[in-house]
């Protein structure tokens, strides 16, 4: 359900906060479905410097669309939303750029890591 969604500009992962906390929002490069959820790559996959935090993710969850066009998840006490990322979001505009620039795709680099973000 959720592959080609960032085809365009990416995507954004909003996880709802407990009670009394804020949410969280980051960026996604590219979505990968899996059969009991969804993972996603963030920017910093592309860094070249270590930022001490995985950039591949994976939530067991149900997906439902939504009457706007976003995706919302629930599972394992983690809710959220899948949407569209605007055009000028930078983080995915500069991945976008060093794609090119080292000659990679949305399709290949989504083939290259399906695997790691497969794993449990």
């Amino acid at each position: 359900m959720t592959e080609g969604f960032e085809a365009a500009s990416g995507a954004l992962i909003t996880i709802e906060g407990e009670p009394g906390q804020r949410e969280t929002v980051v960026p996604a490069v590219a979505l990968f479905d899996f059969p009991d959820g969804f993972g996603w790559l963030e920017p910093a996959y592309m860094s070249p410097v270590d930022t001490g935090s995985a950039a591949g993710h994976r939530i067991r969850c149900t997906i439902t669309r939504e009457a706007d066009g976003s995706l919302y998840f629930a599972g394992g006490g983690i809710t959220g939303t899948i949407t569209k990322a605007p055009e000028d979001e930078p983080a995915i505009r500069w991945v976008r750029s060093k794609w090119r620039e080292l000659g990679l795709t949305l399709t290949g680099e989504r083939e290259h890591f399906r695997p790691q973000i497969a794993e449990p």
